[in-house]
């Protein structure tokens, strides 16, 4: 079953809101309006859209969550394995609090590492040397957005447990992984971006990544590996006993998680990428997008260059398109402050955009081969 957040996410340009992707047996997605306000919209439900009037009854992380919990109640009373896919807004902009969420909290405040209003960005690409020191207004802007998607987030908090309640209720709980993730992470005020998601920083690219299931330990927390999304497609079909198709890039950590030792052909270095538009593409391409959502400035008309890196367990890599090139040491630097690109030498930065360029073209097999490369 899979219960989605926005079927143009997973097929960009698509326009049948009735449409349903293959190998799903059942499909619940919004079909018409902004599900992203948390009321008022339409629901494809396996090819029908049905209307969802503004009401409390209606809001659509609860929504999603009875959607979930009917179909665990269902599927556990055939005697076939089932897999639900479930993915609410939460905290995608406009970060829509549950009516019964939105006066909690008041005094919280975002978070400030040492990245935080970062001093001295002149070693940052150009664009973001143009951005200024955060004002007090910029700061509270950002408290209030941090704000939003806690509060955004708390229905989610709540519709996790009904679930697991479900599982235990119906028998299943002791014969269910779960894995609990998100797309990217999300800037706020760090480096001076005052918010965003498409820069290859670590504030953007480290997402929560939580197992729990049969044979695996609790609260205990797997170091020292990298691991993507990737990862999730061949984890998964090794739980179910399927061979994942030949196309597929990435490993399963299925063992890894109940503590067996990682093999030795486990990835050293992780591909990153931002795909380049047009300044007058973001209308076109990305619905609801902000300027502010990028490391740098939106100019008009202007191109937004494609970045590229690598993240190993001691290094982060990054080229943009123009040229300019960050290198930083993460166990010195684990908040990105130094690039140390124009200190390092010729020899090693070549190593490392020639490995990149290489996980760029690469397919399947050929990219396992490769990720398991050792640089500098």
């Amino acid at each position: 079953m899979g219960l989605r957040d926005s079927p143009p996410e997973f097929l960009r340009g698509y326009d049948d809101r009735t449409y349903i992707p293959p190998g799903w047996s059942e499909w619940y997605s919004p079909g018409r309006k902004n599900a992203y306000d948390g009321f008022d919209y339409y629901l494809n439900e396996n090819g029908e859209l049905v209307p969802y009037p503004p009401s409390q009854d209606n809001f659509f992380t609860d929504v999603m969550s009875r959607k979930g919990v009917d179909f665990i109640k269902r599927a556990s009373q055939e005697d076939a394995p089932f897999f639900l896919f479930l993915a609410p807004f939460a905290p995608h902009e406009p970060s829509a609090a549950a009516p019964r969420h939105e006066n909690l909290l008041p005094d919280i405040s975002a978070p400030q590492p040492p990245s935080f209003n970062e001093e001295d960005i002149s070693d940052k690409p150009i664009d973001m040397t143009r951005n200024p020191l955060l004002t007090e207004g910029d700061i509270a802007g950002i408290d209030e957005r941090y704000r939003e998607r806690v509060l955004s987030m708390l229905s989610v908090d709540e519709m996790i447990p009904e679930l697991i309640r479900t599982l235990e209720e119906s028998g299943e709980i002791d014969n269910t992984y779960i894995i609990f993730t998100s797309d990217q992470g999300f800037t706020l005020g760090e480096h001076r971006i005052v918010e965003g998601k498409s820069s290859l920083y670590e504030e953007d690219i480290v997402v929560p990544f939580i197992v729990r299931g049969p044979e695996i330990p609790q609260g205990e927390t797997v170091n020292g590996m990298l691991s993507s999304i990737i990862d999730i497609a061949p984890t998964v079909s090794e739980w179910a006993g399927v061979v994942p198709p030949p196309f597929v890039d990435g490993r399963s950590f299925a063992p890894i998680v109940k503590g067996d030792t990682p093999p030795p052909d486990w990835r050293n270095v992780l591909l990153l990428e931002v795909y380049a538009f047009k300044g007058n593409e973001v209308g076109l391409f990305l619905p609801n997008f902000s300027a502010s959502l990028l490391p740098f400035k939106l100019q008009q008309e202007g191109d937004i260059p494609k970045s590229a890196g690598l993240r190993t367990l001691d290094y982060s890599y990054m080229e943009i398109s123009s040229g300019f090139v960050e290198l930083y040491d993460l166990q010195k630097d684990p908040y990105q402050l130094e690039n140390l690109a124009s200190s390092t030498s010729p020899e090693i930065l070549q190593k490392f955009s020639d490995l990149l360029h290489k996980l760029e073209d690469c397919k399947a097999e050929n990219c396992r081969i490769l990720d398991i490369e050792i640089v500098p």
